[in-house]
């Protein structure tokens, strides 16, 4: 969704990291690069090149913390998500040298008038579920699909109907 966003709002040059190779036909879809995790390299530097002026980071961990370094200067990183882990190993270097922000998201306590604003742009405005990669599922197929979320090969959204 994320990236469907940034499109639409008017955003040109968006990479997508993925991981696998099954990923790759949606995010070109959607993006105009596509990375993968193993080609950022590893946190070896306080500063490496500047590749990013703006990292949307939904996994966190050992991800972020190699992104961190290679955020343009007066770019920032927003963080969403924590699947790759919770801690960030990073020096200020970044914060300090380049004026970098790194901004959370909150969408828990989020007040629903603020919601509504949201929800609102996503249905009409932005109008992303054209493009959302949607699937719908019997009950008898959600054994498969458990599977495949398990084992990495899920993607998007699934819809049981019964």
């Amino acid at each position: 969704m994320a990236l469907q966003i940034l499109s639409k709002i008017g955003y040109k040059n968006i990479a997508a990291l993925v991981r696998k190779e099954h990923q790759i036909e949606v995010a070109i879809s959607l993006a105009t690069d596509v990375i993968f995790v193993n080609e950022l390299g590893v946190q070896n530097k306080p500063l490496n090149k500047q590749k990013f002026d703006f990292v949307l980071d939904t996994v966190g961990g050992e991800i972020a913390s190699v992104l961190i370094p290679q955020i343009s200067y007066g770019g920032c990183m927003s963080m969403c998500g924590n699947a790759g882990g919770i801690k960030l190993t990073s020096t200020v270097l970044p914060f300090i040298l380049r004026g970098i922000n790194l901004l959370g998201i909150d969408s828990v306590n989020v007040p629903i008038k603020d919601r509504g604003y949201i929800w609102e742009k996503i249905a009409n405005e932005w109008n992303i579920s054209q493009t959302t990669l949607i699937s719908e599922i019997s009950l008898e197929e959600l054994p498969q699909t458990i599977e495949a979320i398990k084992n990495g090969h899920h993607s998007g959204r699934t819809i049981i109907k019964y």
